[in-house]
């Protein structure tokens, strides 16, 4: 049985992963010809979004850009029609979502590339707006969080 640094296996399995995910370039390429009802898109931001923190880790997105300019091209990306790639993760995409109700997405999108051009931080770090720590205006959440937690209480005659 091989025993693998676990660093060193996770960058593995990441980068092989991200090979088979490369897919995400055919799409862009086929976005390149729109059909009649995307052809007044101006400009495209492709996102990866992951299940773990590694989305929303330091150089994730710029390893992930790198390998997206690398297949796809630069000439698109130069032009301005596709933005460089980013990733995300979904607890940090969770943290957007009270940001969400006051700006578009794409503002949150482009004000991360513009606030780090290298992509070399992690996403909330190189975000005016999105913020460390537990989700702002999550109270709903956490009323349902309390709730469940009194029910448990309950159910199992537990004490607090």
């Amino acid at each position: 049985m091989t025993c693998y640094d676990t660093s060193e296996a996770r960058i593995q399995f990441l980068a092989a992963d991200l090979q088979d995910k490369m897919q995400l370039i055919a799409i862009c390429s086929e976005l390149m010809r729109p059909p009649k009802w995307l052809r007044e898109t101006k400009r495209f931001i492709p996102l990866v979004l992951t299940k773990d923190d590694i989305g929303s880790s330091w150089m994730t997105t710029a390893y992930l850009n790198a390998r997206f300019k690398q297949l796809l091209g630069t000439e698109k990306i130069d032009i301005g029609l596709v933005t460089p790639l980013l990733g995300i993760s979904v607890a940090t995409f969770e943290r957007a979502v009270y940001a969400l109700t006051e700006s578009a997405l794409s503002d949150i999108l482009e004000d991360r590339i513009k606030e780090d051009p290298q992509l070399g931080r992690p996403f909330e770090a190189a975000s005016t707006y999105i913020h460390r720590g537990t989700p702002r205006r999550m109270l709903k959440h956490v009323e349902i969080l309390h709730v469940l937690a009194q029910e448990l209480e309950k159910d199992f005659q537990l004490k607090g």
